[in-house]
C-alpha cells in the first residue's frame, strides 16, 4: 500500500512540475534596428547608442522576449528600408527578412543642450531632443509610430560636476518611451 501512495504522491509531483512549464508560450522574437543617428547630431563617443542599447536590454528580457541573434542581418535589412523604415511596410519588410515577431526601429535626429545664463533667477540647462521611433508586431498586425521630443530643463545649479545630465535624461527617456511603445504594440 506505501508503494502505491508513494508513486500516486511522486505521480502528481511530476505533473505539478511539468503542467506549468506545458502551458508557457514561446517567446516573440524581437528585431533591433540599432539607434539611427542623423548626421548633425555629434555623439563622438557612441553614448547615445549605448543608452539605447541598455535601454532595450532592460525591456526586452529573455523570458517574455528572445532576440534576433543576428544583428548584421537587422541593420542590412533595415538599410534595405531606407526612408520608408518607420512606415508599416518598411517595418513589415524587416519583420520579413529577419523572421521576427517584433521590430523596434529608434532615430535620434536632434541632440542638442544649452545653458541659459540670462534668466531671471538661476541659471537654468534646457535639452532638446528629438527623434523618430517605430514598434511593428507580426503577431497582432499592430503598428505605433510616433515622432518624439524630449525637452527637459533643470537649473544648471542643481547638476553636478560628475554627472552627465543630458545623456542620462536620454537613457531615461529611451527606457520610458521604448516600454510604452511596446506595450502599445503588444496590445
Amino acid at each position: 500500500m506505501k508503494k502505491i501512495l508513494k508513486y500516486a504522491l511522486m505521480a502528481v509531483l511530476a505533473v505539478a512540475v511539468v503542467l506549468p512549464m506545458a502551458s508557457k508560450v514561446e517567446a516573440a522574437t524581437v528585431a533591433v534596428v540599432p539607434l539611427i543617428i542623423d548626421e548633425s547630431v555629434k555623439d563622438e563617443e557612441g553614448m547615445n547608442s549605448m543608452l539605447y542599447s541598455d535601454a532595450i536590454s532592460k525591456i526586452v528580457k529573455f523570458p517574455e522576449y528572445d532576440l534576433v541573434p543576428d544583428t548584421d542581418l537587422v541593420r542590412q535589412s533595415a538599410l534595405a528600408q531606407q526612408e520608408k523604415l518607420f512606415t508599416k511596410e518598411g517595418m513589415m519588410a524587416v519583420a520579413a527578412a529577419t523572421k521576427a515577431d517584433i521590430v523596434i526601429a529608434m532615430s535620434l535626429d536632434k541632440f542638442d543642450w544649452v545653458e541659459n545664463r540670462y534668466s531671471r533667477h538661476d541659471p537654468i540647462t534646457t535639452l532638446d531632443f528629438q527623434g523618430k521611433i517605430g514598434v511593428y508586431n507580426k503577431l497582432n498586425g499592430n503598428f505605433k509610430f510616433k515622432n518624439w521630443t524630449d525637452n527637459d530643463s533643470r537649473e544648471s545649479a542643481s547638476i553636478s560636476v560628475r554627472e552627465d545630465w543630458p545623456h542620462d535624461e536620454f537613457g531615461r527617456f529611451c527606457r520610458v518611451t521604448i516600454k510604452s511603445m511596446m506595450k502599445a504594440a503588444t496590445k
